[in-house]
């Protein structure tokens, strides 16, 4: 454990003093999240680590876009890729699927079955593309980053009178706490 976080002191050491500053406010602002609030709700004490690990990894997930590659060492490149892969699989496993309904059905010789069951491949990956597609994206761009912003407004409000806190100067005049 020592070893790692050495090695992440290093790591902050090398990098340029604004990006330092970034992390240190950021440090700051994970330091003071509490577990003892949801909303304006009172959590129970036997919840209260568990809501702020929630914070805390909320805090990390959606807050922390300024410095750089802090939230994985992937690049936006990389990131391109791996979808490109991604998908290029995806595309190579339902034509091996229609493939194999294909081979099945010449080695079986019955339309009915063939026909049965592109009809039920078809269905399912339509199904898929219209229907679950979109809520799995409302659910990961929507509500998740929602949640998130309701979790930790109370914290983050707290801390809008601290200078520079959200690189803006004094208060939370122009900062993103405003919007809410």
């Amino acid at each position: 454990v020592k070893v790692q976080e050495a090695y992440d002191q290093g790591l902050r050491r090398a990098t340029p003093p604004e990006v330092q500053l970034r992390l240190q406010h950021h440090d700051e602002i994970l330091s003071t999240l509490r577990g003892d609030r949801i909303g304006a709700c009172t959590a129970p004490s036997t919840l209260r680590p568990l809501v702020r690990w929630v914070k805390v990894r909320c805090y990390r997930a959606y807050y922390i876009t300024d410095v750089g590659v802090l939230g994985g060492s992937l690049t936006r490149g990389h990131l391109a890729n791996i979808k490109m892969c991604t998908v290029s699989v995806t595309l190579l496993f339902f034509c091996f699927v229609a493939f194999y309904v294909f081979v099945y059905a010449l080695r079986l010789d019955d339309n009915g079955v063939v026909a049965g069951i592109l009809r039920g491949v078809v269905f399912a990956l339509g199904l898929e593309i219209l229907l679950v597609a979109p809520v799995l994206q409302f659910l990961s761009h929507g509500v998740a980053p929602l949640v998130s912003a309701t979790l930790l407004k109370s914290d983050l409000e707290a801390l809008a009178p601290c200078a520079g806190v959200y690189g803006h100067g004094e208060g939370a005049e122009g900062s993103s706490l405003t919007a809410w």
